[in-house]
């Protein structure tokens, strides 16, 4: 079972044309990678990127389907995913957004606030901070205001990004495939083929040796959060509502 969300990355090929390879990685119930779908095109543009999503929508999603696209705001790509996909929330990387920041203002500080503000649950946490922003950093709150909170701020987003802020499963399929950047395009889909297929047998043998009726890392994780709740105490209000807080 995948989560539905989505990471979208293009990354440059090193061969004789310049061409370059675009990949879309998804989150399997395991917290592993799963690649979905990948193609070589001349360049990342709108028409490339149209073709490549209209391909997985036709194939590998469905076009109705809800679901949350995470990209680094490539050239063309919002376009492109406004036109095929009707019910897709599009969220832009955070870890790009204050690379971009800091690349023109050169300001740590600054790009520290960002992740910060983009991490806040709630409007009104966001709205506050975003107020000491503008009195504290305000070249870093305009540039910010510019770009629509609900494409980064948690607070703001109207899907669901299982605390996914950034592009980085993308980068790590790409990082299994940077051998393979410059080999020829025949030679390259072919070894991107083989690396997916042993990838995906591996994933299958691990999946069929399980025990639990729950993946490793499900697993782990309520174990994880039932130790924390030995330390909460509950009120209850009603036979079905009840108040939570920590003791400490």
């Amino acid at each position: 079972m995948l989560r539905p969300i989505i990471s979208i990355d293009g990354t440059h090929l090193r061969g004789k044309y310049p061409t370059q390879l675009l990949t879309t990685t998804a989150i399997d119930g395991n917290n592993g990678l799963f690649p979905l779908a990948y193609a070589v095109v001349e360049s990342e543009n709108k028409d490339s990127w149209e073709w490549v999503l209209q391909i997985i929508g036709k194939h590998v999603i469905g076009f109705e389907k809800k679901f949350v696209l995470i990209s680094n705001r490539q050239k063309g790509l919002m376009e492109a995913v406004s036109k095929v996909f009707s019910n897709v929330f599009h969220s832009f990387c955070v870890k790009h957004l204050t690379k971009n920041y800091y690349t023109k203002f050169k300001d740590e500080v600054g790009r520290r606030k960002i992740w910060n503000i983009a991490r806040l649950y709630t409007i009104q946490d966001f709205e506050r901070a975003m107020y000491f922003l503008a009195k504290d950093h305000l070249d870093c709150h305009k540039w910010l205001k510019a770009i629509n909170p609900r494409h980064w701020a948690t607070a703001y987003f109207p899907g669901k990004r299982y605390i996914m802020l950034t592009t980085n499963i993308s980068e790590s399929t790409n990082v299994v495939l940077n051998d393979a950047r410059a080999l020829p395009i025949i030679h390259l889909i072919e070894t991107v083929r083989e690396k997916v297929t042993k990838y995906f047998y591996q994933t299958r043998i691990n999946g069929e040796t399980m025990k639990s009726i729950v993946t490793p890392f499900v697993e782990k994780h309520l174990e994880a959060v039932s130790e924390d709740a030995r330390y909460f105490d509950v009120f209850p209000f009603s036979l079905h509502i009840f108040r939570v807080k920590t003791t400490s």
